[in-house]
């Protein structure tokens, strides 16, 4: 009596390792797509920087950084802005998901689309 069962629990654990995986998988490929990113996109990476800043000030003035490391953080901090004020926030922003399947968003406008 034990062997019987013994298989048949066996086999509704393996069905259930098969089917409930494939079930979410088909679940979420009838998702609509990601919208795109919301406009105040750019307000969150100046809040971002700004945030960055504040703790480079905050270091400088604990002596935690030279003003020389500080300068250097600043400058840094501004080339991110830059960069990430035109480009969004790469792939986790989804702004870079047209540039990886040929888009014309990413680095480089001027690489040709394949």
């Amino acid at each position: 009596m034990k062997t019987p069962l013994a298989v048949l629990a066996a086999a509704v654990l393996l069905a259930g390792t098969i089917i409930v995986p494939r079930a979410f998988a088909v679940s979420q490929q009838n998702q609509p797509p990601a919208a795109a990113p919301a406009p105040a996109a750019g307000n969150f990476v100046q809040q971002m920087i700004d945030q960055h800043l504040s703790w480079v000030d905050s270091a400088e003035k604990n002596g935690q950084l030279t003003p020389e490391q500080a300068q250097s953080w600043r400058q840094h901090l501004d080339s991110m802005r830059d960069f990430h004020t035109e480009y969004g926030l790469g792939m986790m922003g989804g702004n870079y998901s047209g540039f990886c399947h040929g888009g014309e968003v990413g680095p480089s406008n001027n690489t040709p689309s394949k």
